[in-house]
């Protein structure tokens, strides 16, 4: 059931960036989505977009850090 509703979401969350374009509000939810989504690479790549057009930002450090943890504990498992 909560993979359903993350997913219902991120559709959301895509159509209204569809509608409204890149805001960065909306940018920060798709990152954080797809981090619930364990889609690590798309969530950084995204984190990294706004964090060079919004330098800085708190909410936007805090995810991006995050993210890289999640990634670097993969790599680890991996090797």
């Amino acid at each position: 059931v909560r993979t359903e509703r993350i997913n219902e979401a991120a559709l959301m969350v895509d159509r209204c960036l569809a509608r409204q374009g890149d805001s960065p509000g909306l940018l920060l939810r798709k990152a954080s989505l797809l981090g619930l989504q364990a889609r690590f690479r798309e969530a950084s790549e995204v984190l990294l977009d706004l964090n060079r057009q919004l330098p800085r930002r708190q909410a936007i450090v805090r995810r991006l850090v995050l993210v890289h943890e999640q990634m670097r504990e993969i790599e680890q498992a991996e090797a």
